[in-house]
């Protein structure tokens, strides 16, 4: 096996994993979220943290775009942390403005968000996907909502799933509202952001099960390795006896067994270092 160059570099421990980055890890749950998105069928990610829930959406934000679709992200975690006021309204104007951002679409929304005030917080969201959004985009739209968990502790955000129901419903009278799909991805449960069924849009959708990687998922990373095809295989399977194919760990115990020279004990000495020494709890994040 040819080496890769900054092998070191080669995995990605901290963060989303980028689409193109050779580390990515693709999983039965990529393909089957791009295929109910292109069937336009709500989706949720729903599960714990570090299992690859915003690696899986970069990529499919990807793809999307390369089949003609256009996509946007909100990350929840960001509505609120730049110094916007958690009072409802800002809160959604909040959400709508990044969503008009990224879809790059030029139109004077404070303007028409004003307009809308007599409006309930659901019913001005739902008139913005289709009095903005669909009326100024000719192409089927995905809207990402990251980090929902965070929904969860604001009383007033059970209306955004309110709307997004409505989106959905809407489809039966307006059938442009097809090319307006949504997909959610955090660490909650539908019952805790949604938890008035008769307007979940849980119901109408598809929950995306993200899988630890296989024993031979985790080969697709020998590449990172500046070993014999035999000998990375070997220690892959050594970190997978410790980890199970947890996608962080994975990759995170990978790139420590690198960056000490990929010798056959390493993956004992860096897994024993991280995470079972006397302090690995308060500095390893997947540990608290």
């Amino acid at each position: 096996m040819a080496s890769v160059i900054h092998t070191g570099d080669f995995f990605v421990a901290a963060g989303p994993v980028q689409p193109d980055r050779p580390c990515y890890i693709e999983r039965d749950s990529d393909e089957a979220l791009c295929q109910e998105l292109r069937d336009q069928r709500f989706c949720y990610v729903l599960g714990p943290r570090a299992s690859g829930k915003s690696s899986l959406m970069g990529r499919t934000v990807k793809t999307l775009r390369a089949e003609g679709q256009i996509a946007a992200v909100v990350d929840l975690t960001q509505i609120g942390a730049r110094g916007e006021s958690e009072e409802p309204g800002r809160w959604y104007y909040s959400i709508a403005y990044r969503i008009v951002r990224q879809l790059r679409l030029k139109v004077e929304l404070q303007t028409w968000w004003q307009a809308k005030s007599a409006l309930m917080n659901d019913e001005r969201l739902a008139e913005f996907f289709w009095e903005v959004i669909l009326t100024n985009t000719t192409a089927p739209v995905t809207i990402f909502f990251d980090e929902v968990e965070r929904a969860v502790e604001l009383p007033f955000s059970k209306e955004l799933f309110t709307a997004i129901h409505s989106c959905y419903n809407s489809r039966t009278t307006e059938p442009d509202f097809g090319r307006l799909n949504f997909v959610v991805l955090g660490v909650a449960t539908p019952q805790q952001l949604a938890p008035d069924r008769s307007v979940s849009p849980f119901d109408l959708g598809t929950s995306i099960e993200l899988e630890d990687f296989t024993l031979e998922e985790t080969y697709r990373l020998a590449a990172g390795f500046a070993a014999e095809k035999d000998r990375a295989y070997a220690l892959l399977a050594d970190i997978y006896t410790w980890v199970s194919g947890q996608p962080y760990l994975t990759q995170k115990i990978a790139r420590g067994v690198v960056r000490r020279g990929g010798k056959p004990e390493d993956v004992d000495l860096v897994v024993r270092e991280r995470f079972l020494a006397e302090g690995a709890r308060g500095e390893e994040p997947l540990l608290n």
